[in-house]
């Protein structure tokens, strides 16, 4: 349970504008030192002050085969594009392009019971839409292990 908490305050506290500070290396490294010393977490930071990247870190292992964050290292983006997905309709919302009162039915009007869906039961997740995993996923697996004892 701690893991997903500390990469979502993670996350959160790199999406935050560093503004008129000075960018502490040391506090940074000390904070993902912590998070690798206790694996609890993989990730990759990089913090840009106008163009110019000023810090940049990988940092923890793959937990499969106990391999370093590298360069090459593909993570699976997971629940992470539920933040920018809403982010971005909020914008659109903002900018007077899209409701969150519209149904589905006016941007795919062949998918059934799209006028029963709105934009907001999408974002928050109410919309009564199945839960669609890859077979492959290991999501999947852990799922349908209870059927498979």
């Amino acid at each position: 349970m701690k893991k997903p908490i500390i990469s979502c305050i993670l996350f959160c506290l790199i999406l935050l504008p560093i503004q008129g500070q000075e960018i502490n290396t040391a506090k940074i490294d000390s904070f993902l030192n912590h998070i690798e010393k206790y694996n609890q977490g993989i990730g990759s930071v990089a913090i840009s002050k106008g163009e110019k990247t000023v810090y940049t870190r990988r940092f923890g292992q793959n937990n499969l085969n106990k391999k370093q964050n590298g360069e090459a290292f593909k993570y699976r983006i997971g629940s992470i594009t539920k933040l920018m997905t809403a982010t971005l309709v909020e914008q659109l919302v903002e900018q007077g392009r899209l409701s969150l009162t519209e149904t589905l039915d006016t941007y795919f009007p062949n998918i059934p019971n799209a006028p029963k869906i709105s934009l907001t039961q999408l974002l928050n997740h109410s919309s009564g839409l199945g839960n669609y995993i890859q077979k492959n996923d290991s999501l999947y697996f852990w799922t349908k292990l209870p059927q498979l004892l």
